[in-house]
């Protein structure tokens, strides 16, 4: 059973670590944005404006690529999860 859940566990963290790097890009362009809004000069608001919308969207997309990623590398070991699990079901079985 510790098994299963360490290859669940390795399964997730490629998805976890591009999910973070995202996110992470994504609130520092949403901050230079406000920044950018934020200034007294006219000449940044739009472009802060352009900029922090480009943020909120790449944050948006971290969930999202997270899921995706999770899913495929769940995909890969699926074989090796389902032969655990009938070795687990064999082992039970005979007790």
């Amino acid at each position: 059973m510790a098994m299963l859940r360490k290859l669940d566990k390795q399964a997730e963290i490629p998805g976890l670590a591009i999910s973070l790097f995202t996110g992470a890009a994504g609130t520092a362009l949403l901050g230079i944005g406000l920044s950018g809004i934020l200034i007294a000069d006219e000449k940044y608001f739009i472009p802060g404006i352009i900029v922090g919308s480009i943020g909120l969207a790449i944050v948006g997309c971290a969930y999202p690529l997270y899921s995706a990623i999770t899913r495929k590398q769940r995909q890969k070991i699926a074989s090796k999860v389902l032969r655990l699990a009938d070795e687990l079901d064999q082992h039970n079985g005979k007790s």
